[in-house]
């Protein structure tokens, strides 16, 4: 069945599905946890934390010797 063909009969398309799980709930299963990763040049650390309600905030945590965060924070 093609797109013309789902639209004429009504059905959603593949990124349309309505089993899919809301974005807000799969952020609410790391919300406060430590994921490894998000730096390639150091041991950095990721956490998300949740700022209002669908409004999520993901930090980095570099270590102190990393050369990357060092570049970025040059004045």
């Amino acid at each position: 069945m093609n797109r013309e063909q789902r639209r004429s009969a009504g059905q959603r398309g593949p990124t349309q599905q309505a089993d899919r799980q809301p974005v807000g709930s799969v952020l609410d299963a790391v919300t406060g946890h430590q994921i490894p990763g998000g730096c390639d040049t150091c041991t950095a650390f990721q956490t998300i934390t949740q700022h209002a309600p669908g409004v999520f905030l993901l930090n980095v945590f570099h270590d102190d010797t990393c050369p990357e965060l060092r570049r970025m924070t040059r004045s």
